[in-house]
């Protein structure tokens, strides 16, 4: 048996990310793909454009063998909690190889960018100190001490894709991980494109059959146009002092989104664009207001930044992914939630608790009740 594991939002599954299914197992020679996969929402703010079932399905009936759920409180965060959650995670599945796509495969530029990242040279903390007080955004303050230190052009680096990977080679380094890094560089052609641009597509009354298994083309969707007075009535009713207590929320951008929530009377944009700042990007405030919505705060994203669940639950498997299962031996692996909460700690527990209003919160607008802890995966025999 020869595993790797994907960390994947599949927001939507795509041409490209069967590309890299097929890659593993006819290049790579992998007998056998774990997925670790965002729930209802996704790293750069809001909602999955499908509901995490179709998602996995749609893996598992692509190539994959087992899906994974990365829980909320690691999947709606920024890229470095995303990483540090997702892999720690991974090192306790323990596959041979965690393969991620990227635009840039030159394994020693992440390396090396890694490495500073870890030790945080005087320099490197000075730069980005400096930067942040000019009002620019963490990522660009960041990049720019990267390239005061590394003496090298970082700027492949302001690429989504290859600022994730970054975080998995430095989280992998961090716990010493026997598992091995493989970038992979994204495929590129008439039938692939990136997945912003499909759901663009999707979102205009598109369809994007040429770029996505069909079976998602034809699903309802979801936007972040959904909430749009769900966080009007929120940010109208909220105290200032819990508003500020959020995750990622800094002095003075509470009081800037109380005075401006009006604007969600027009839409979810209208709102975000007169919010955003070169030091507050779009994805951060959507990041922020999905996690007051959900009550994820400082406290908590400290808390994660340590602690890694003793759980992980499972969407979706074939008989590859069984023989996964079976051999699992460092992370409990749910595949009935309703059955195992009560033996979880509290601790799990309280993970577990954001994953099920996270899924209440996607399903607000469906027009029948959603059990997510009676869900089984999906089986495809």
């Amino acid at each position: 048996m020869k595993t790797a594991a994907i960390i994947a939002e599949y927001n939507p599954l795509h041409n490209g990310h069967v590309y890299q299914i097929e890659y593993l197992k006819n290049i790579e020679k992998v007998t056998h793909i774990v997925v670790l996969m965002s729930g209802s929402f996704v790293q750069r703010g809001g909602p999955a454009i499908y509901d995490k079932m179709l998602r996995a399905e749609t893996a598992i009936r692509n190539g994959a063998d087992l899906i994974l759920q990365l829980p909320y409180v690691y999947s709606a965060q920024t890229a470095e909690l995303f990483a540090k959650g997702a892999v720690s995670i991974i090192d306790k599945i323990n596959p041979e190889i965690l393969c991620f796509g990227c635009e840039n495969d030159d394994f020693e530029l992440f390396h090396n960018a890694a490495n500073i990242l870890i030790e945080e040279p005087f320099l490197f903390k000075q730069t980005i100190e400096q930067s942040l007080s000019e009002g620019n955004s963490f990522a660009a303050s960041r990049l720019s001490a990267l390239e005061k230190c590394s003496q090298i052009d970082c700027s492949f680096l302001k690429l989504p894709n290859n600022i994730l990977a970054l975080e998995y080679i430095k989280s992998l380094m961090l716990i010493k991980s026997n598992v091995k890094p493989l970038l992979l560089k994204r495929a590129t052609g008439d039938n692939y494109a990136a997945a912003s641009h499909i759901r663009n597509i999707i979102y205009n009354g598109g369809n994007p059959s040429e770029f996505i298994p069909c079976a998602q083309s034809r699903a309802a969707f979801h936007n972040f146009e959904e909430y749009a007075q769900i966080l009007k009535s929120c940010l109208l009713l909220i105290s200032d002092k819990k508003l500020d207590e959020t995750a990622e929320m800094e002095n003075g951008l509470g009081a800037r989104m109380k005075k401006n929530f009006y604007k969600l009377s027009f839409g979810c944009d209208d709102f975000i664009q007169a919010i955003c700042t070169k030091r507050y990007t779009k994805s951060r405030i959507r990041r922020i207001l999905i996690n007051t919505l959900m009550g994820f705060t400082k406290k908590d994203f400290l808390f994660y930044k340590s602690y890694t669940p003793g759980y992980v639950r499972a969407l979706g498997f074939n008989q590859k992914g069984r023989e996964l299962l079976n051999n699992i031996k460092d992370i409990k692996v749910v595949t009935n939630p309703s059955k195992s909460f009560s033996d979880f700690t509290d601790n799990d527990k309280y993970t577990a608790k954001f994953d099920y209003k996270a899924d209440e919160l996607f399903s607000v607008n469906s027009l029948k009740p959603y059990d997510d802890m009676h869900i089984k995966p999906f089986v495809l025999e």
